[in-house]
C-alpha cells in the first residue's frame, strides 16, 4: 500500500478515537477502558504511530513514553498487559513493519500477541497460559483432563484435606479486595504486584465496578483468609489475582479451582491464567501455553 501516509498521534481524544475504530476487542487487552483505568494514574506522553488512507486509520502501533524508564511501552503496558500488538484494518505485516520502523526513540515492547512474532527484531519473551474450557463442567472436570495420575491423586487429596477446614464462601463485595492485597503482600513482600505497581488496589477497584467480574472470599471461623478475582469478556475469564493466608496450606490451589468453577459457571470457553509466567502452578497444572514477544530498539 504505496498510498498511506503515516503520522504520530499524541492527543488522547484522537488516540482514543484511532484505538477504538482499529481495535478487534477480542481481548480484554484490546479494549480501551481497560487500559484507560490504569494508564490515567500515569498520563505519560503518547506516541500513536498511525497509518492512514485517505483520513481513514488502517493501521495502528499504540505506544507511550515511560519518562521513568526513558522508553517507549505499549499504551498502558507497565509490563502488565499482555497481547500487545499493532492494530490493522486488513491483515498486512508491510504496514506492521513500517510502523515499527517509525520508532525513533528507545523501546522495550513486551508480552506481544503472536501476530507480532513476524517482525525483524522480535524474540520469545515469555508464555501466556490458558485453559480450554469446552466440555468442562466442573474443576474436577479439568483436574481429569489436564492433571497427570499422579497429579490427579495429589491435588484431590490436598483438596479433601483442605474440606476439613470447612471453608464459607461469599462473592463480589469490591472492599474484600483490600484483604486481597494484604494477603498478597504478606507472601510476596517486596515483589508482590502491589508493591511493583503503584495504584494496584484502586485500579483492581474500579475494574471491578466497570466490568464483568467475580470476586470469590474464602472464610475460616469469622476470617477472611483467602481472595481470588476475575474478570470476563468476550467468552474468556481472566483470572487477575489472588491474596490468601500462606499458613493454610495449598489455600492457594483451591482459589484457583473456585475461580476456574468460576469461569465454567459463566460459560467462558477459555480460562486466561492471567499475566505471564509459569509462578509454578501453571506448570504443575498442565495448562496450555502460548508464545509472547518481545522487541528491543
Amino acid at each position: 500500500m504505496n498510498d498511506l501516509q503515516y503520522k504520530r498521534i499524541s492527543n488522547l481524544t484522537d488516540a482514543e478515537a484511532v484505538w477504538k475504530t482499529l481495535s478487534p476487542n477480542k481481548s480484554l487487552y484490546d479494549v480501551w477502558e481497560f487500559r484507560f483505568t490504569y494508564y490515567k494514574y500515569f498520563n505519560y506522553p503518547l506516541y500513536f504511530y498511525t497509518a492512514f488512507k485517505g483520513d481513514e486509520p488502517v493501521g495502528l502501533l499504540p505506544l507511550m513514553f515511560n519518562t521513568d524508564k526513558q522508553s517507549l511501552d505499549f499504551f498502558a503496558g507497565f509490563g502488565y498487559m499482555e497481547d500487545n500488538r499493532v492494530f490493522l484494518k486488513e491483515s498486512d505485516i508491510s504496514i506492521t513493519q513500517k510502523l515499527i520502523d517509525m520508532i525513533d526513540l528507545p523501546a522495550n515492547l513486551e508480552y506481544m500477541h503472536p501476530d507480532m512474532s513476524t517482525i525483524v527484531g522480535a524474540e520469545v519473551h515469555d508464555y501466556n497460559y490458558f485453559i480450554e474450557l469446552k466440555e468442562l463442567k466442573t474443576y474436577e472436570d479439568f483436574i481429569n483432563k489436564y492433571l497427570s495420575s499422579d497429579g490427579r491423586r495429589n491435588l484431590l487429596s490436598q483438596m479433601r484435606k483442605l474440606s476439613e477446614y470447612n471453608f464459607s464462601l461469599s462473592y463480589d463485595n469490591v472492599d474484600d479486595l483490600d484483604i486481597l492485597e494484604r494477603w498478597n503482600r504478606l507472601r510476596f513482600g517486596e515483589t508482590s504486584s502491589f508493591a511493583e505497581r503503584p495504584y494496584w488496589n484502586e485500579f483492581f477497584k474500579e475494574i471491578a465496578r466497570e466490568f464483568p467480574s467475580k470476586i470469590i472470599t474464602l472464610s475460616l471461623n469469622g476470617e477472611k483468609v483467602g481472595v481470588g478475582f476475575v474478570l470476563f469478556h468476550n467468552g474468556i475469564c481472566y483470572g487477575i489475582n489472588s491474596g490468601y493466608n500462606p499458613e493454610l496450606k495449598n489455600i492457594g490451589k483451591y482459589l484457583t479451582l473456585l475461580k476456574i468453577q468460576a469461569a465454567i459457571d459463566e460459560g467462558c470457553s477459555i480460562y486466561d491464567a492471567g499475566g505471564s509466567g509459569a509462578f509454578g502452578w501453571k506448570e504443575d497444572f498442565n495448562l496450555l501455553k502460548k508464545h509472547l514477544y518481545t522487541l528491543k530498539k
